[in-house]
């Protein structure tokens, strides 16, 4: 089921580009696409001990640098952009959250909000505010990131590192973290309504190698260390958590 949702929502994603980019013929200059694929390792939810493997869409595609998407921001449609600042609105989801026992689970939510990004040089600066318009989880999430990118001299290596926090409303903390009374009847688990705020800070790591002008190949890392609520739920069995990934992109 997870790779069928997986595979639905990645043909979704292309739809949506090939949709934006209008229903008239573009030149192939005004497109840049990678697609592949790729293994995701991740915890079983915010917070958990376990993990568990996944294949996950691998891809980029910017169409006029008016709309991008790739497999870790989702999709964005840049509304204002200068040489140094872009602000538009961004659609993303989040890993599918396999709670313990009989809590209930969250699925792919849908969130979608403005954003505002400010980079020079090396440098790139987010700030993100969306809201789930699926009530998977219900709530809101902000992002404050930096992100410094460079590329390895004489070589074909390209590197980024995104230090990011993260800020949620009550509704998400609960989707994710809190157990209801009912859920406390069937679990045992103490009743916890956890406030929204800070989530957590994670520190990213992505390394791009280029075999040629049209293969890639991407490995990235991400350390996650949850906090506020979050960090203090009963569910919570490792404040710190790892994402990893490794793919390979093909450019048409």
């Amino acid at each position: 089921m997870r790779v069928a949702s997986t595979t639905v929502r990645a043909a979704a994603v292309a739809a949506a580009f090939f949709l934006a980019g209008g229903a008239s013929a573009q030149t192939k200059s005004d497109w840049y696409v990678q697609l592949g694929i790729g293994g995701i390792q991740k915890p079983d939810y915010p917070g958990a001990e376990g993990s568990n493997a996944t294949l996950w869409p691998f891809f980029y595609i910017n169409w006029k640098d008016i709309v991008e998407a790739d497999h870790h921001d989702g999709v964005r449609i840049n509304v204002y952009s200068t040489r140094n600042l872009k602000v538009g609105l961004q659609a993303t989801t989040q890993w599918p959250a396999n709670r313990p026992r009989k809590l209930t689970d969250v699925d792919y939510p849908l969130e979608v909000g403005p954003y505002v990004s400010f980079f020079f040089d090396n440098w790139k600066f987010d700030v993100g505010l969306r809201q789930d318009i699926l009530d998977q989880h219900g709530g809101y999430v902000a992002d404050f990131g930096v992100t410094y990118g460079a590329k390895l001299r004489d070589m074909p290596l390209r590197f980024e590192i995104q230090p990011k926090l993260t800020y949620v409303s009550d509704d998400y903390n609960q989707s994710y973290h809190g157990v209801t009374a009912r859920e406390r009847t069937l679990t045992g688990y103490t009743r916890k309504s956890p406030d929204g705020g800070l989530h957590d800070f994670s520190l990213k790591g992505k390394l791009y190698y280029d075999f040629t002008p049209n293969w890639t190949m991407e490995v990235f890392m991400q350390v996650i260390k949850l906090m506020g609520d979050a960090a203090d739920a009963q569910i919570t069995k490792d404040e710190v958590n790892y994402v990893t990934g490794i793919g390979i992109m093909y450019r048409f």
